[in-house]
């Protein structure tokens, strides 16, 4: 029997609706969802991908077969290639598949990940995250072009089976490696960007002057390079390795080295678009109080489609202040997003989305920013001093609030040139 899908979220066959009401429903699940244009887009790429790189796979392991068959006459190697790719070995087939499945991230899970998927057929915890073979598959392969994943025991069975599953293991080890040093002399040059520092007010210093994390520095600009997975996993990874180790003068001490590389790893992971959910998830039970009204907000705000919300950012690249549940829902949708007030720097100036070209920024993958640094926020950074933002409300006023009077135009801006 084929496998049994799960029903829309929004559909006559979820609710066990029929009749009348049923189709009501499917209606509304089609506007709501744009006729589920996004699903419909992921899959019909993924598709794609598996197919060309099943079709790579039986081009190579057909010239591999070729080229070991010793034909030195042109025409006929080529002869026995088109052979190859037009009547592929059962042992070809199923390579192809793997291969296909192993681009587009859907390799079988382990114990381990099936009872994780286990854990996300749960409607709450599925809120969160959405998707998990993907992700973990992206974080697995990557860690197979480090240097650390010599110590595990894919990379050791693969060694002892020898052949070509050896030297494609020693190869992506090889490749991974000399990657990650290259990053590393850059980051430390300034040209590539990790995750920043951790304390969120000395990150801030840097987010005034238009600093971006996980990017490359072309010029008097940062490209973030975040959506390029798994690349994206091995270079913010070196960059973070060498920004921690940077910031540790003891990291001589291997076990000091080790929590290094946790530290930067776990910083990595947790940065992902993918990850925010789970991250957010993790500390809202870790901190409700202070997370949870967090996790709430953007709850709500997943309610409003992401075309809209990103093209409301296009349109209004400021931050829009929320204090409410409705002003969840508000600053994503372009032109309520206007009634609330900006959110504003300790400096009293608004803040600004990551953002690209207007015309592109819909399906560029890759966020660009200015770099201006200023004179103050420089030498915070430097002094490695930060700020924290200062109250709501204005003392003695019933509870004005202070980014009220900036956003009515009551403030000054403050000069930030020393």
């Amino acid at each position: 029997p084929g496998k049994k899908f799960r029903p829309n979220a929004i559909s006559a066959e979820y609710f066990q609706l029929s009749g009348m009401l049923g189709k009501a429903v499917d209606y509304a699940g089609n506007i709501s969802t744009f006729g589920r244009l996004a699903t419909r887009s992921l899959a019909a790429g993924d598709v794609f991908f598996k197919v060309m790189g099943q079709r790579g796979s039986i081009y190579s392991d057909a010239f591999r077969r070729a080229a070991r068959g010793g034909e030195t006459d042109p025409h006929l190697f080529a002869g026995d290639i088109a052979d190859g790719i037009a009547n592929p070995l059962a042992k070809d087939q199923r390579n192809a598949q793997k291969f296909g499945r192993m681009i587009t991230f859907q390799d079988d899970l382990g114990d381990f990940g099936r009872n994780a998927q286990g854990l996300a057929s749960n409607p709450i915890f599925r809120w969160f995250v959405p998707f998990l073979k993907t992700p973990a598959n992206i974080i697995s392969r990557a860690w197979e072009h480090t240097p650390f994943s010599m110590a595990g025991k894919d990379y050791r069975d693969a060694i002892a089976q020898g052949g070509e599953g050896a030297d494609l293991a020693r190869a992506k080890v090889a490749l991974g490696t000399t990657t990650m040093v290259g990053v590393g002399f850059l980051a430390n040059a300034g040209y590539i960007t990790g995750g920043g520092p951790s304390d969120p007010k000395l990150k801030a210093n840097l987010k005034r002057q238009n600093w971006q994390p996980y990017s490359i520095k072309i010029g008097g600009r940062f490209y973030s390079y975040k959506r390029i997975e798994p690349h994206s996993t091995i270079i913010g990874l070196a960059a973070d390795l060498v920004e921690i180790m940077g910031n540790d003068k003891q990291t001589e001490n291997a076990a000091t080295a080790a929590a290094a590389l946790g530290m930067a790893f776990s910083k990595n992971v947790t940065s992902k678009t993918w990850m925010t959910g789970m991250a957010n998830l993790l500390e809202a039970i870790e901190n409700p109080d202070r997370y949870g009204p967090k996790v709430i907000q953007g709850f709500i705000s997943s309610l409003v489609p992401r075309i809209i919300a990103q093209s409301e950012k296009q349109v209004d690249p400021e931050k829009r202040y929320v204090r409410s549940l409705i002003d969840a829902i508000k600053k994503d949708v372009p032109g309520w997003s206007d009634t609330l007030p900006p959110t504003l720097n300790i400096w009293g100036e608004p803040i600004v989305y990551e953002s690209h070209n207007a015309l592109t920024g819909m399906v560029n993958p890759i966020y660009a920013k200015d770099w201006k640094p200023n004179d103050l926020d420089g030498e915070l950074h430097r002094l490695k001093i930060g700020f924290d933002t200062p109250p709501e409300t204005l003392p003695n006023t019933g509870g004005k609030l202070l980014f009220m009077l900036k956003w009515q135009g009551k403030l000054r801006k403050p000069a930030l040139k020393t």
